[in-house]
Protein backbone atom coordinates (compact mmCIF):
# COMPACT_ATOMS: atom_id res chain seq x y z
CA UNK A 1 0.00 0.00 0.00
CA UNK A 2 1.44 3.36 -0.96
CA UNK A 3 0.45 6.80 0.14
CA UNK A 4 1.50 10.22 -0.99
CA UNK A 5 3.56 12.73 0.94
CA UNK A 6 2.58 16.26 -0.05
CA UNK A 7 4.39 19.55 0.32
CA UNK A 8 2.82 22.96 0.78
CA UNK A 9 4.99 25.95 -0.15
CA UNK A 10 3.49 29.27 0.93
CA UNK A 11 4.23 32.90 0.08
CA UNK A 12 5.85 32.28 -3.32
CA UNK A 13 5.19 29.85 -6.15
CA UNK A 14 7.84 27.42 -7.43
CA UNK A 15 8.83 25.03 -10.14
CA UNK A 16 11.67 22.53 -10.25
CA UNK A 17 15.11 22.09 -11.80
CA UNK A 18 15.79 18.55 -13.09
CA UNK A 19 19.47 18.34 -13.96
CA UNK A 20 19.65 15.07 -12.03
CA UNK A 21 17.18 12.56 -10.69
CA UNK A 22 16.82 14.61 -7.48
CA UNK A 23 14.66 17.71 -7.81
CA UNK A 24 15.43 21.07 -6.22
CA UNK A 25 12.59 23.50 -5.59
CA UNK A 26 13.02 26.96 -7.04
CA UNK A 27 11.20 30.29 -7.08
CA UNK A 28 9.45 31.50 -10.22
CA UNK A 29 12.68 33.37 -10.99
CA UNK A 30 14.53 30.05 -11.10
CA UNK A 31 16.33 30.60 -7.78
CA UNK A 32 16.86 27.43 -5.71
CA UNK A 33 15.12 27.35 -2.35
CA UNK A 34 17.62 26.97 0.47
CA UNK A 35 18.48 28.30 3.87
CA UNK A 36 21.08 31.06 3.92
CA UNK A 37 22.33 29.82 7.31
CA UNK A 38 24.40 26.64 7.43
CA UNK A 39 22.71 25.50 10.67
CA UNK A 40 18.95 25.56 11.29
CA UNK A 41 17.15 24.55 14.48
CA UNK A 42 14.61 21.71 14.41
CA UNK A 43 12.09 21.92 17.24
CA UNK A 44 10.15 18.64 17.66
CA UNK A 45 6.95 18.93 19.72
CA UNK A 46 5.53 15.46 19.06
CA UNK A 47 6.36 13.95 22.43
CA UNK A 48 7.90 10.87 24.03
CA UNK A 49 4.89 9.14 25.58
CA UNK A 50 5.21 5.43 24.81
CA UNK A 51 6.96 5.84 21.46
CA UNK A 52 9.50 8.66 21.51
CA UNK A 53 8.61 10.56 18.36
CA UNK A 54 10.90 13.46 19.35
CA UNK A 55 13.82 11.01 19.29
CA UNK A 56 12.76 9.83 15.83
CA UNK A 57 12.89 13.44 14.59
CA UNK A 58 16.39 13.73 16.02
CA UNK A 59 17.47 10.49 14.36
CA UNK A 60 16.10 11.62 10.98
CA UNK A 61 17.80 15.02 11.31
CA UNK A 62 21.13 13.40 12.12
CA UNK A 63 20.85 11.16 9.09
CA UNK A 64 20.53 14.26 6.88
CA UNK A 65 23.50 15.76 8.76
CA UNK A 66 25.57 12.81 7.55
CA UNK A 67 24.56 13.24 3.91
CA UNK A 68 27.78 15.11 3.05
CA UNK A 69 26.20 18.55 2.53
CA UNK A 70 27.41 21.81 4.04
CA UNK A 71 24.31 22.07 6.18
CA UNK A 72 23.36 20.93 9.69
CA UNK A 73 20.08 20.44 11.51
CA UNK A 74 20.40 21.33 15.20
CA UNK A 75 17.68 19.60 17.22
CA UNK A 76 16.35 21.48 20.24
CA UNK A 77 13.50 19.89 22.20
CA UNK A 78 11.31 21.27 24.95
CA UNK A 79 10.58 24.71 23.49
CA UNK A 80 7.08 25.73 22.48
CA UNK A 81 6.96 27.53 19.14
CA UNK A 82 4.28 28.48 16.63
CA UNK A 83 3.67 26.75 13.31
CA UNK A 84 3.99 29.16 10.39
CA UNK A 85 0.39 29.06 9.24
CA UNK A 86 0.50 32.84 9.06
CA UNK A 87 3.30 35.23 8.19
CA UNK A 88 3.53 36.67 11.70
CA UNK A 89 4.35 33.16 13.04
CA UNK A 90 7.62 32.92 11.11
CA UNK A 91 10.46 32.24 13.57
CA UNK A 92 13.20 30.68 11.44
CA UNK A 93 12.92 27.28 13.09
CA UNK A 94 11.54 23.97 11.83
CA UNK A 95 8.78 23.14 14.29
CA UNK A 96 7.39 19.57 14.12
CA UNK A 97 3.86 19.01 15.47
CA UNK A 98 0.79 16.80 15.27
CA UNK A 99 -2.25 18.20 13.50
CA UNK A 100 -5.86 17.11 13.25
CA UNK A 101 -6.08 19.75 10.49
CA UNK A 102 -3.68 21.62 8.20
CA UNK A 103 -3.77 25.07 9.78
CA UNK A 104 -7.55 24.74 10.05
CA UNK A 105 -8.14 23.05 6.69
CA UNK A 106 -9.09 19.35 6.50
CA UNK A 107 -6.56 16.71 5.55
CA UNK A 108 -6.71 14.91 2.22
CA UNK A 109 -7.14 11.23 3.09
CA UNK A 110 -3.83 10.22 1.46
CA UNK A 111 -1.60 12.85 3.08
CA UNK A 112 0.66 11.59 5.86
CA UNK A 113 2.36 14.89 6.64
CA UNK A 114 2.89 18.35 5.19
CA UNK A 115 5.69 20.91 5.23
CA UNK A 116 4.78 24.59 5.19
CA UNK A 117 7.72 26.56 3.75
CA UNK A 118 8.07 30.36 3.67
CA UNK A 119 10.72 31.98 1.51
CA UNK A 120 11.77 35.29 -0.03
CA UNK A 121 11.79 36.04 -3.79
CA UNK A 122 15.56 35.40 -3.85
CA UNK A 123 14.92 31.79 -2.72
CA UNK A 124 16.09 32.25 0.87
CA UNK A 125 14.01 30.07 3.21
CA UNK A 126 12.63 31.91 6.25
CA UNK A 127 10.69 29.08 7.88
CA UNK A 128 9.65 25.47 7.27
CA UNK A 129 7.34 23.73 9.72
CA UNK A 130 6.11 20.13 9.58
CA UNK A 131 2.63 18.90 10.51
CA UNK A 132 1.89 15.16 10.92
CA UNK A 133 -1.59 13.86 10.20
CA UNK A 134 -2.89 12.25 13.40
CA UNK A 135 -6.52 12.59 12.32
CA UNK A 136 -6.42 9.76 9.76
CA UNK A 137 -3.41 7.62 10.70
CA UNK A 138 -1.87 5.67 13.55
CA UNK A 139 1.87 6.19 14.06
CA UNK A 140 4.78 4.22 15.44
CA UNK A 141 8.51 3.90 14.73
CA UNK A 142 9.83 0.80 12.98
CA UNK A 143 12.32 -0.31 10.34
CA UNK A 144 11.88 -2.44 7.26
CA UNK A 145 8.84 -2.94 5.04
CA UNK A 146 5.90 -0.58 5.41
CA UNK A 147 3.08 -1.92 7.58
CA UNK A 148 -0.62 -1.53 6.82
CA UNK A 149 -1.80 -1.02 10.39
CA UNK A 150 0.52 1.84 11.35
CA UNK A 151 2.74 4.42 9.65
CA UNK A 152 6.46 4.77 10.33
CA UNK A 153 7.04 8.20 11.83
CA UNK A 154 10.81 8.23 11.32
CA UNK A 155 10.90 7.66 7.57
CA UNK A 156 8.12 10.21 7.12
CA UNK A 157 10.14 12.71 9.17
CA UNK A 158 13.15 11.93 6.99
CA UNK A 159 11.08 12.73 3.89
CA UNK A 160 9.58 15.94 5.29
CA UNK A 161 12.96 17.22 6.49
CA UNK A 162 14.12 16.81 2.88
CA UNK A 163 11.32 19.19 1.87
CA UNK A 164 12.46 21.56 4.62
CA UNK A 165 15.93 21.48 3.01
CA UNK A 166 14.43 22.48 -0.36
CA UNK A 167 14.05 19.13 -2.14
CA UNK A 168 10.98 17.94 -4.04
CA UNK A 169 9.64 14.60 -5.34
CA UNK A 170 11.72 13.06 -8.18
CA UNK A 171 8.88 10.78 -9.27
CA UNK A 172 6.51 13.75 -9.68
CA UNK A 173 8.79 14.95 -12.48
CA UNK A 174 9.10 11.72 -14.43
CA UNK A 175 12.26 10.53 -12.66
CA UNK A 176 12.77 6.86 -11.81
CA UNK A 177 15.22 6.52 -8.95
CA UNK A 178 15.47 5.01 -5.47
CA UNK A 179 14.91 7.97 -3.12
CA UNK A 180 13.29 8.66 0.23
CA UNK A 181 12.10 11.89 -1.43
CA UNK A 182 9.78 10.10 -3.88
CA UNK A 183 6.14 11.10 -3.44
CA UNK A 184 5.00 7.49 -3.57
CA UNK A 185 6.70 5.29 -1.06
CA UNK A 186 7.92 1.73 -1.09
CA UNK A 187 9.87 -0.03 1.66
CA UNK A 188 12.79 2.42 1.81
CA UNK A 189 13.48 3.63 5.34
CA UNK A 190 16.84 5.40 4.90
CA UNK A 191 18.34 8.09 2.69
CA UNK A 192 19.48 6.89 -0.72
CA UNK A 193 22.38 8.13 -2.85
CA UNK A 194 20.06 10.38 -4.83
CA UNK A 195 18.74 12.07 -1.67
CA UNK A 196 22.28 12.81 -0.48
CA UNK A 197 23.30 14.15 -3.87
CA UNK A 198 20.27 16.46 -3.79
CA UNK A 199 21.32 17.90 -0.42
CA UNK A 200 24.91 18.33 -1.65
CA UNK A 201 23.71 20.06 -4.84
CA UNK A 202 21.58 22.48 -2.80
CA UNK A 203 24.17 23.40 -0.15
CA UNK A 204 27.48 22.27 -1.56
CA UNK A 205 29.53 19.28 -0.59
CA UNK A 206 31.17 19.18 2.82
CA UNK A 207 34.86 19.44 1.96
CA UNK A 208 35.80 18.85 5.59
CA UNK A 209 34.31 15.36 5.53
CA UNK A 210 37.27 13.31 6.79
CA UNK A 211 37.68 9.55 6.34
CA UNK A 212 35.93 7.54 9.00
CA UNK A 213 37.83 5.65 11.64
CA UNK A 214 38.02 1.87 11.40
CA UNK A 215 35.74 -0.20 13.60
CA UNK A 216 33.24 -3.03 13.79
CA UNK A 217 29.99 -3.88 15.56
CA UNK A 218 30.61 -7.53 16.40
CA UNK A 219 27.67 -8.34 18.68
CA UNK A 220 24.94 -8.70 17.64
CA UNK A 221 25.89 -9.93 14.21
CA UNK A 222 24.02 -9.02 11.06
CA UNK A 223 20.50 -10.46 11.02
CA UNK A 224 20.77 -11.82 14.59
CA UNK A 225 17.81 -12.69 16.81
CA UNK A 226 18.17 -11.63 20.46
CA UNK A 227 16.28 -12.01 23.73
CA UNK A 228 16.96 -11.44 27.42
CA UNK A 229 20.01 -9.71 28.87
CA UNK A 230 23.01 -9.38 26.58
CA UNK A 231 25.71 -7.07 25.28
CA UNK A 232 26.37 -4.89 22.28
CA UNK A 233 30.09 -4.87 21.65
CA UNK A 234 32.85 -4.36 19.13
CA UNK A 235 35.83 -2.11 18.53
CA UNK A 236 36.68 1.33 17.16
CA UNK A 237 40.22 2.45 16.42
CA UNK A 238 40.08 6.16 17.22
CA UNK A 239 37.15 8.24 18.44
CA UNK A 240 36.41 10.81 21.12
CA UNK A 241 32.89 9.46 21.58
CA UNK A 242 31.38 6.06 20.76
CA UNK A 243 27.62 5.53 20.96
CA UNK A 244 25.16 2.82 20.02
CA UNK A 245 21.62 3.63 18.89
CA UNK A 246 18.88 0.98 19.05
CA UNK A 247 15.45 1.84 17.66
CA UNK A 248 16.22 5.56 17.88
CA UNK A 249 17.40 5.43 21.53
CA UNK A 250 21.02 6.32 22.27
CA UNK A 251 23.00 4.12 24.65
CA UNK A 252 26.24 5.23 26.31
CA UNK A 253 28.96 2.59 26.01
CA UNK A 254 32.16 1.78 27.86
CA UNK A 255 34.93 2.54 25.35
CA UNK A 256 38.66 1.87 25.55
CA UNK A 257 38.73 -1.69 26.86
CA UNK A 258 41.70 -3.91 25.95
CA UNK A 259 41.45 -5.59 22.54
CA UNK A 260 44.84 -6.98 21.67
CA UNK A 261 43.43 -8.46 18.46
CA UNK A 262 42.96 -4.95 17.02
CA UNK A 263 46.63 -3.93 17.12
CA UNK A 264 47.17 -4.82 13.47
CA UNK A 265 44.24 -2.58 12.44
CA UNK A 266 44.61 0.27 14.92
CA UNK A 267 48.23 0.27 16.07
CA UNK A 268 47.16 -0.06 19.72
CA UNK A 269 44.91 -2.22 21.86
CA UNK A 270 42.55 0.08 23.82
CA UNK A 271 39.76 -0.03 21.25
CA UNK A 272 36.99 -2.22 22.68
CA UNK A 273 33.49 -0.97 23.50
CA UNK A 274 30.60 -2.68 25.26
CA UNK A 275 27.16 -1.88 26.69
CA UNK A 276 24.84 -4.16 28.68
CA UNK A 277 21.27 -4.21 27.39
CA UNK A 278 17.95 -5.84 28.21
CA UNK A 279 16.64 -6.68 24.74
CA UNK A 280 13.16 -7.17 26.20
CA UNK A 281 12.91 -3.40 26.74
CA UNK A 282 12.83 -2.83 22.98
CA UNK A 283 9.84 -5.12 22.38
CA UNK A 284 9.21 -7.80 19.80
CA UNK A 285 10.11 -7.01 16.22
CA UNK A 286 12.90 -5.74 13.99
CA UNK A 287 15.03 -2.94 15.38
CA UNK A 288 17.82 -0.97 13.75
CA UNK A 289 21.23 -0.74 15.45
CA UNK A 290 23.64 2.06 14.54
CA UNK A 291 27.24 2.38 15.72
CA UNK A 292 28.18 6.08 15.92
CA UNK A 293 31.66 7.52 16.29
CA UNK A 294 31.78 11.24 17.17
CA UNK A 295 28.20 11.52 15.93
CA UNK A 296 28.84 9.84 12.56
CA UNK A 297 27.38 6.51 11.51
CA UNK A 298 29.94 3.73 11.15
CA UNK A 299 27.72 0.61 11.08
CA UNK A 300 23.99 0.24 10.40
CA UNK A 301 22.16 -3.09 10.66
CA UNK A 302 18.99 -4.69 12.04
CA UNK A 303 18.32 -7.20 14.80
CA UNK A 304 15.16 -9.17 15.57
CA UNK A 305 14.04 -9.18 19.20
CA UNK A 306 11.87 -11.93 20.70
CA UNK A 307 10.40 -11.53 24.18
CA UNK A 308 8.13 -13.38 26.60
CA UNK A 309 5.74 -10.46 26.56
CA UNK A 310 7.34 -8.66 29.49
CA UNK A 311 10.49 -6.66 30.12
CA UNK A 312 11.62 -9.06 32.88
CA UNK A 313 10.20 -12.56 33.39
CA UNK A 314 10.11 -13.41 37.10
CA UNK A 315 9.46 -16.52 39.17
CA UNK A 316 10.19 -19.13 36.49
CA UNK A 317 12.67 -22.00 36.72
CA UNK A 318 13.42 -25.38 35.22
CA UNK A 319 15.84 -27.56 33.26
CA UNK A 320 15.30 -29.10 29.83
CA UNK A 321 17.14 -31.75 27.83
CA UNK A 322 18.23 -31.11 24.24
CA UNK A 323 18.67 -34.63 22.90
CA UNK A 324 21.36 -35.36 20.29
CA UNK A 325 22.74 -31.83 20.53
CA UNK A 326 25.22 -30.71 19.37
CA UNK A 327 26.03 -34.18 17.96
CA UNK A 328 24.17 -37.52 17.89
CA UNK A 329 24.36 -39.34 21.21
CA UNK A 330 25.09 -36.19 23.20
CA UNK A 331 22.43 -34.63 25.41
CA UNK A 332 22.72 -31.02 26.54
CA UNK A 333 20.81 -29.87 29.62
CA UNK A 334 19.85 -26.19 29.71
CA UNK A 335 18.28 -24.25 32.56
CA UNK A 336 16.48 -20.94 32.86
CA UNK A 337 18.54 -18.17 34.51
CA UNK A 338 16.36 -15.28 35.63
CA UNK A 339 19.19 -12.77 36.02
CA UNK A 340 20.12 -13.25 32.35
CA UNK A 341 16.52 -13.66 31.15
CA UNK A 342 17.83 -16.56 29.10
CA UNK A 343 18.94 -20.19 29.14
CA UNK A 344 22.39 -21.46 30.15
CA UNK A 345 24.05 -24.86 29.77
CA UNK A 346 23.72 -26.80 33.02
CA UNK A 347 25.37 -30.06 31.94
CA UNK A 348 26.49 -32.05 28.87
CA UNK A 349 25.95 -35.80 28.95
CA UNK A 350 28.16 -37.75 26.55
CA UNK A 351 27.93 -41.45 25.63
CA UNK A 352 29.28 -43.65 28.42
CA UNK A 353 28.77 -41.14 31.18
Amino acid sequence: MTRRWWLAVLLCGFWAVQGHAYVQMTTDADRPLRWSARTVTVNPQVGCSGTCFDAAVRSAAEEWNQAGARFTFRVQTGRSAPVACREHNIDGRITVVWGTTICGDPWDGEVLAITNSWFLPNGSLDDADIIFNNADYQWSVYDGPAQFSTEDFRRTALHELGHALGLDHPDDYGQTVDAIMNAYTDDLDRLQVDDKQGAQATYGRNQQDVPRTKGNLENPGSGATKTGIGIISGWVCDASRVEVEVGGSRLAVVYGTDRGDTISECGDANNGFVVLVNWNNFGDGVHRIRLLTDGRELVNRTVTVKTYGTDFLRGQEGNWILSDFPTPGVDTIVGWTESLQNFEIVDIIRPGQ
